[in-house]
């Protein structure tokens, strides 16, 4: 992996996904329950929303802004 501060975002998750996929990312609570998620499926997702976006109508080095609640 190339000195960190070089790294994007998304060259991190990867790395971190990669390397480990079992692991738990973070915990989510939801009605209660808490779920692991894992670092496959964070990418997973990210990857997901990604190919979203770009069928939407997204182009490469287009700013977006994303909102949570």
């Amino acid at each position: 992996m190339a000195e960190l501060n070089d790294d994007t975002l998304l060259q991190r998750l990867a790395w971190r996904a990669g390397a480990h996929q079992q692991a738990t990312a973070f915990l989510q609570k939801r009605h209660g329950v808490w779920r692991a998620w894992r670092w496959s499926e964070v990418a997973a997702e990210v990857h997901a929303l990604a190919a979203g976006l770009q069928v939407a109508g997204l182009a490469a080095g287009e700013a977006v802004g994303i909102a949570c609640g």
